[in-house]
């Protein structure tokens, strides 16, 4: 089954898709979006979440950028969490997306710069900006985390 949600998000709104959610979890994620809808990027239209197999982590992402939509898997293990660390999952997911742009465009820009060079030749640096994303990312999770977690002082 397939829910979707209109979410309002600073000055604008993004579609969020659920699928295959028992209800009670759905009211869970939905909640978690609605928390962290500020971090929803402007150019993000829709989130396609499922709940499904997450290759092992609590929970995977991945951007488009080009058709402004992203899709985030939820795995069984995520609701095993207390409150707290699924808000730090979820955020730290929609950083990716946050950031997603900026690694994507150095991916191609590499990709560009070694056309016709040996099929290796990138991968390493490509390693190199997939790591920094993923660091920056963590980074950015670290620093936002509280907002979203402490009570207002």
């Amino acid at each position: 089954m397939t829910t979707i949600y209109a979410v309002p998000a600073n000055g604008h709104t993004f579609d969020l898709y659920l699928y295959d959610f028992a209800p009670e979890l759905q009211r869970v994620a939905l909640d978690l979006f609605e928390l962290l809808a500020g971090v929803v990027p402007a150019w993000c239209r829709a989130i396609h979440c499922h709940f499904g197999d997450s290759e092992g982590a609590d929970a995977t992402c991945q951007a488009d950028y080009d058709y402004r939509n992203a899709t985030i898997v939820i795995g069984a293990k995520f609701f095993r969490h207390d409150e707290a660390d699924r808000v730090e999952t979820l955020l730290h997911e929609l950083l990716h997306v946050q950031c997603a742009p900026m690694a994507d465009t150095a991916r191609d820009a590499i990709k560009s710069l070694l056309a016709g060079q040996p099929e290796g030749a990138g991968a390493a640096i490509r390693a190199t900006i997939t790591g920094a994303a993923e660091q920056t990312v963590c980074d950015l999770t670290a620093a936002l985390l509280p907002t979203y977690t402490e009570p207002a002082r």
